[in-house]
């Protein structure tokens, strides 16, 4: 069978075994979900003019040549939470999810040599466990009991080397060459009871795992009056292997059962490999040093549209300002402000996922003690937007979410 109609019959068997729960997707609608870094973190991501420290590494390779000697560095998250809730669901009950993940987010290491400045790091760029478990009373007029059970996983991984070089005194380029890995992952599960005793049972499990490569590849201007620097980054994910899983097993109020396994199956079960597209990214920074003591950045950023087996993603553009204030030698706060647009669509019908612009704040503040660092702050984001999580609603609703992460990092340079 071609890969065309694989598709086809992937999607048909999909709406039709999760229609009880609509199109309802998470965090790969958003790019900025989680922001690497402890440093970075603090500032909101405006981070690419900037970049000289083991975190630059993932933002932007070129700036490791000013890091501070070698250097190593590690971020973890000590909690990430996030909440989201669905109002309008169905005729008159909302949806809630949470996802609450406790994972390190950031490993990498810097050193100088003869050949240029060489470094490894292992970067989480998104991480969700996200679960509901409701039970509504009376939903319908026909329906007096339904049960939702939901559980989504979606990791992203990247690990690799990079390397960095003097082009000139003012001018610095890099790359870093990830290993890319995502795991994907919804479980579904809806029973319905009838008025009259019948009941409604379906089970769905999607599966999707990729791996490829990623290169990040940077450059840094930097005039050696050194009040204000800018960077730029160009990224994109190549794929050499997707792997996709979907089973549907589902049981109708009917006894007798249905001649279309198409479109009412008891049991289905699709896999197969497809090449799934991937947009590219482009990064602009500037970053403004005013005194010793103080440094203003600014990020813009834009991710192009793309099309996958999953529907159409619009194209991005995503901002961050920081901010960096040295209180003393040995103490530093920081703060910023970003965008986390969504690449979805405005929602105009049943088979759109959810559209929602999150918008967010960050605090850290971090404390030297000879030639190492801690760090503790927060980064959360929030917003407002649209769904038609149940097909079955006859309209549109509005939904909220909140994006909260508590940090912990630390750092060596020698």
């Amino acid at each position: 069978m071609g890969f065309l109609q694989e598709k086809t019959r992937l999607l048909v068997c999909l709406a039709a075994a999760v229609a009880f729960a609509g199109a309802a997707y998470a965090d790969e609608y958003h790019y900025n979900s989680t922001i690497i870094g402890e440093r970075p973190a603090g500032m909101g991501g405006a981070y690419t003019a900037v970049s000289d420290d083991a975190s630059g590494l993932f933002h932007n390779p070129a700036g490791t040549v000013y890091s501070f000697g070698s250097n190593l560095s590690v971020s973890a998250n000590a909690f990430s939470t996030s909440n989201k809730k669905y109002d309008n669901a169905g005729l008159n009950f909302s949806y809630e999810r949470r996802s609450e993940t406790l994972q390190p987010n950031f490993f990498g290491v810097v050193q100088h040599t003869p050949y240029g400045t060489i470094g490894f790091s292992y970067a989480v760029q998104d991480s969700l466990l996200e679960e509901q478990n409701q039970t509504f009373y009376n939903p319908t007029t026909t329906v007096t009991e339904w049960t939702l059970n939901y559980l989504k996983e979606y990791n992203i991984y990247n690990i690799g080397p990079s390397i960095a070089w003097n082009v000139s005194k003012d001018l610095k380029v890099g790359i870093s060459l990830y290993y890319y890995y995502k795991k994907y992952k919804i479980m579904n599960n809806s029973f319905q009871k009838y008025s009259n005793t019948t009941y409604n049972w379906a089970n769905s499990l999607l599966r999707e795992e990729d791996q490829g490569g990623r290169p990040i590849i940077g450059i840094l201007y930097s005039p050696e009056n050194g009040k204000y620097a800018v960077g730029l980054t160009a990224t994109k994910t190549f794929l050499f292997n997707s792997d996709i899983y979907f089973q549907a097993t589902q049981k109708t109020p009917s006894p007798t059962p249905p001649t279309d396994y198409t479109t009412n199956p008891y049991f289905n079960i699709q896999r197969f490999s497809s090449e799934t597209n991937t947009p590219y990214t482009a990064k602009f920074g500037i970053a403004y040093f005013p005194s010793n003591k103080t440094l203003i950045a600014g990020d813009l950023s834009y991710t192009s549209a793309v099309t996958d087996i999953w529907g159409d993603h619009q194209p991005v553009i995503n901002a961050a300002v920081g901010m960096e204030y040295y209180l003393s030698s040995s103490f530093a706060i920081r703060t910023g402000i970003f965008s986390d647009r969504s690449n979805t669509k405005a929602v105009a019908t049943a088979a759109d996922p959810e559209h929602i612009d999150l918008y967010g704040i960050s605090f850290s503040g971090s404390y030297f003690v000879k030639g190492s660092a801690i760090t503790v702050g927060f980064t959360d984001s929030f917003g407002s937007g649209q769904h038609w999580i149940n097909s079955a609603s006859p309209t549109s609703g509005t939904m909220t979410m909140n994006n909260l992460m508590v940090f912990l990092g630390t750092s060596y340079s020698y």
